[in-house]
């Protein structure tokens, strides 16, 4: 659970420091990724927030989304 919450530390303080998410069609760049221990996170970063869009765990196949 610490490794979760320090990456989400890490994810407001350096919003854009991940990748773009490689499964959102017509990624303006605000929509980003990352992996931690089998667990993909994926981000919306706007002026004011940062919106957790989705959690999944690796072992499913992954969803593209617009």
């Amino acid at each position: 659970m610490k490794k979760i919450f320090d990456l989400l530390e890490k994810i407001a303080e350096y919003p854009f420091a991940f990748m773009n998410d490689p499964y959102r069609i017509n990624n303006d760049g605000s929509f980003r990724y990352v992996l931690l221990d089998r667990l993909h996170f994926s981000y919306k970063v706007t002026n004011l927030y940062i919106i957790i869009l989705r959690v999944r765990h690796a072992s499913g196949e992954p969803l593209w989304h617009d």
